[in-house]
């Protein structure tokens, strides 16, 4: 049955904009969208509409959106749903993966999405190769299986704060033009396979807190990459994960967190050429990162990466960070031992024991970087 809401609003509205035209239907009955269009296009050219804003206070129904593919495909330039609504905030996929995309292969250049919007379903965009522009808002926690996959000049540049769940698959494979730096920090869990396979202008170095896998060719030819920073919480690394062409890429250092070197399959490697690049670990785990497939590396050095945390973590800063040789630390509770100090291959140096104002000096020291262990955790210091 449809569901039908009165309005005072008329549903009709078109805008001249030289010989571009924008057209505004006001969605009132679920699953209505060919009569409104219809409605609200009269005697007008529907060639002519470059510009389609969707408000109104009927969800749009997996059926409404396919209405708007069919009659907007080939001219329609910017999608505006920033008026419209989704029932439970979803932009919709038929169950069992046959649905062709909500508003697959449009020659939309600009989309613009309600600010509410939780998810956006499998294939939403898939092969609409003019789409630029997406803006995509603070509130999505998930998007789908190929949802963006073939949008080669979608050139988005950050991820959704929102974003938590990347458990999908080709979500933005071959998407050309991508520039994404960075993973929103409440992702966990699983990273889908070939979720950014192919987005070469990608330059994600570090996979946050939380990720556990990361699934088959989930990175694969982002040839920006020169390092990559693992989290404690990595467990699996995927068949070519980071597998990326040699001759295009300087994927050289890769640095662990965790003290246990995650599960790699027998003859699934993550990287394409393992013998050019350095295994960064932390201090007092280079015995469990000396098997294969991590001793085939060019070298594994232990003690270089960054803050190292076992138990229960505690917030350390030194300060000054860089030194000439004195600093102090300051910590969320008392030092109870020893401060340890390590060279960048690991190679411990020396003790140091804290005063009454916490303040140590290595000034006996040539000048690097240098890590020291403090209350369970390793940090940085550089000495100049």
């Amino acid at each position: 049955m449809k569901k039908v809401y009165f309005s005072l609003v008329i549903a009709l509205g078109l805008t001249l904009m030289g010989s571009a035209q924008t057209l505004t239907v006001v969605h009132n009955t679920e699953n209505d969208m060919g009569a409104e269009i219809t409605s609200a296009l009269g005697t007008t050219d529907i060639s002519t509409i470059k510009t389609l804003k969707v408000t109104g206070m009927a969800d749009l129904s997996l059926e409404d959106c396919k209405v708007i593919r069919e009659r907007f495909k080939t001219t329609l330039e910017e999608l505006d749903l920033s008026g419209a609504s989704f029932m439970w905030g979803i932009i919709p996929s038929e169950e069992g993966g046959t649905n062709p995309g909500a508003f697959r292969s449009m020659s939309i250049k600009k989309a613009i999405l309600p600010d509410n919007v939780l998810s956006i379903g499998d294939r939403a965009f898939i092969y609409c190769e003019q789409l630029e522009e997406i803006e995509i808002p603070n509130s999505v926690v998930f998007i789908g299986n190929h949802t963006f996959r073939y949008c080669r000049l979608l050139s988005l540049k950050k991820l959704p704060d929102s974003l938590t769940d990347m458990n999908a698959t080709y979500t933005f494979a071959s998407c050309d033009s991508l520039e994404i730096s960075s993973i929103p920090s409440g992702v966990s869990g699983v990273i889908g396979q070939s979720y950014f396979d192919g987005c070469w202008k990608n330059n994600i170095t570090e996979i946050p807190e939380g990720v556990t896998h990361i699934s088959t060719t989930a990175f694969r030819n982002s040839f920006v990459i020169t390092s990559v920073t693992f989290p404690t919480t990595l467990k699996e690394l995927g068949k070519g994960a980071f597998a990326i062409d040699p001759l295009k890429t300087q994927l050289t250092e890769v640095y662990f967190k965790g003290t246990t070197p995650p599960v790699i399959y027998e003859d699934n490697l993550p990287f394409r050429v393992i013998e050019n690049i350095t295994v960064h670990v932390p201090i007092g785990s280079f015995d469990d990162y000396n098997v294969a497939p991590w001793n085939q590396m060019k070298q594994i050095i232990e003690g270089n990466t960054d803050v190292i945390t076992v138990g229960e973590q505690i917030k350390v800063n030194v300060y000054p960070n860089p030194t000439t040789g004195k600093f102090i630390i300051i910590s969320e509770i008392n030092l109870d031992e020893n401060v340890e100090v390590y060279d960048v291959s690991g190679r411990f140096l020396t003790e140091l024991a804290p005063d009454n104002i916490r303040s140590f000096d290595i000034s006996r020291f040539s000048n690097g970087l240098y890590f020291l262990k403090v209350n369970r955790e390793t940090i940085k210091i550089m000495k100049n």
